[in-house]
Order: structure tokens, then C-alpha cells, then sequence
């Protein structure tokens, strides 16, 4: 609801669609798997930290995700 993930369009947050081919994440930082981890992990100005909310598992399963579409 935050982010698309099937258009280049930007909602409350950043598209997600092609994440992992982008040049840089809204932070400056690569799209690495680390980062991405870091950032849901985290969260960030309007995001909310989800570190504690999913289990490791479903960060994985989260990642994964990120990186078909």
C-alpha cells in the first residue's frame, strides 16, 4: 500500500518495481541485499521498523520477493 511494485509510479514511499537493477536507493546507497535488509530492518522517515514485526524467515521470503519484481 506504500510502494507500487508494478509501475515506476512513487506512493507514500519509492516504487519497489526493479529494485535490485536501480542504481542507488533513495539512501545513496547500492541495492544491495544488505541494504534492502537494513532498510526494512530499520525503517526510515515515514517507514516504520519491521525488525521486530517479521521473523527472519519472512524477511528472506520478503527479499526474495524484492528481487522478481
Amino acid at each position: 500500500m506504500c510502494h507500487s511494485a508494478t509501475t515506476a509510479q512513487a506512493k507514500a514511499g519509492p516504487s519497489l518495481k526493479g529494485l535490485f537493477n536501480k542504481a542507488k536507493l533513495t539512501s545513496g546507497q547500492k541495492p544491495t541485499e544488505a541494504a534492502i535488509r537494513a532498510k526494512i530492518d530499520q525503517g526510515g522517515l515515514s517507514m516504520p521498523k519491521y525488525k521486530d514485526v517479521l521473523t527472519a524467515k519472512e524477511k528472506d521470503d520478503l527479499v526474495a520477493y524484492l528481487k522478481t519484481i
